[in-house]
């Protein structure tokens, strides 16, 4: 325990002189567990150290009273409260808009995920071509049809004019 300078009790357990019998239960549990030399294997010694100095500390500090603050450090440790109130909702939000985010991109993704899906079955259920007709035939189809085609022009144009529907 040499190399470990000397500090106050409040300093060793992290509160102000203003911290209450709760308060500084709360600091001195917190570090037992930090510094307890079981989650600390790989540096035991140096562990077991700060866990004697926390136990110390706390020792002195068991019964002790919360010293009255004059307005100004009341004001003070107001600010510096409200500060980290501040502090603590700015990180909220940050945290909720970045599980917002996070929430709106899995949604994204799902959707983009759901019409694939969707495409895919569209995709599966068209109704494949009933018959696939060889080149010949496709030409063959398609002389008819020109032919067809040019033989009605001839009558349209021929019997036109000379149609009456007379009753």
């Amino acid at each position: 325990m040499s190399g470990i300078k000397r500090q106050s009790p409040f300093e060793t357990l992290g509160v102000s002189p203003a911290a209450t019998k709760a308060e500084i239960r709360k600091a001195w549990k917190a570090l037992v567990k930090a510094n307890h030399p079981d989650r600390n294997p790989t540096d035991r010694d140096a562990a077991t150290d700060r866990l004697v100095a926390v136990n110390a500390a706390y020792d002195k500090l068991r019964n002790h009273e919360p010293i009255i603050l004059t307005s100004f450090d009341a004001h003070a440790a107001k600010k510096a409260q409200a500060e980290k109130a501040a502090a603590e909702a700015r990180a909220q939000r940050e945290a909720a808009h970045q599980a917002a985010k996070a929430r709106a991109h899995a949604h994204r993704q799902a959707e983009i995920k759901r019409q694939a899906q969707a495409k895919a079955a569209r995709k599966a259920a068209k109704p494949a071509p009933q018959r696939i007709y060889s080149t010949a035939e496709l030409q063959a189809m398609h002389t008819a049809k020109r032919e067809f085609t040019s033989a009605q022009m001839a009558f349209d144009t021929v019997t036109a004019p000379h149609m009456s529907f007379a009753a």
